[in-house]
């Protein structure tokens, strides 16, 4: 799963909407209109998804708007997110409190939101989080020189609250993922 898929969705479908009135819109929703797949691998079971792409009731129950289309986009990171991560907390037999996040889609306090939904567990970001990357590589060069001078770092936290949105489209997303890929049920 990537951001660049939300990204990529945002240029064609939503550029005349900023990041900041999509989260307004989002916080709003209270149905979903279609489920999007754009996960590439399933990598607890060694493989690619190479099918994808939105889908829809037939018939529809409503007509999904572009919106739709971008909610589902960062729904489908969500879901994404939550199965990797079950399957390797499964693999690694641990069952942290809370979960630390970093990349900058987390930026997207929706997409926060979800996760921590899914998961049941606060998501923590810490300052800096957007940067990972960039803050993973001077910690090597200030390690590898010596610096340990640290300045203290602050967090923000989310925590699961009582939204059904997302563990509804989870429940959909996953059977259309599957039966789109073949993926026999669990």
């Amino acid at each position: 799963m990537t951001g660049l898929n939300y990204q990529r969705m945002k240029d064609g479908f939503l550029p005349d909407i900023s990041y900041e009135d999509l989260e307004l819109t989002y916080d709003r929703k209270e149905d979903f209109g279609c489920t999007a797949s754009f996960s590439s691998l399933l990598f607890y079971e060694k493989r690619p998804l190479r099918n994808g792409g939105f889908f829809m009731n037939s018939p529809m129950r409503k007509a999904p708007d572009r919106i739709d289309m971008g909610w589902a986009m960062l729904a489908d990171i969500a879901c994404s997110v939550w199965e990797q991560l079950r399957r390797l907390l499964e693999i690694a037999d641990v069952q942290p409190e809370r979960i630390l996040g970093c990349g900058g889609g987390l930026r997207s306090r929706n997409l926060c939101r979800m996760i921590a939904e899914l998961s049941g567990k606060e998501i923590v970001l810490k300052e800096g989080f957007e940067q990972a990357t960039l803050l993973g590589l001077v910690k090597i060069c200030n390690d590898a020189l010596g610096e340990t001078d640290r300045p203290a770092v602050g967090e923000r936290v989310i925590r699961p609250g009582e939204n059904r949105l997302i563990k509804d489209y989870h429940t959909v997303w996953l059977k259309n993922r599957m039966q789109m890929n073949a993926v026999r049920p669990e």
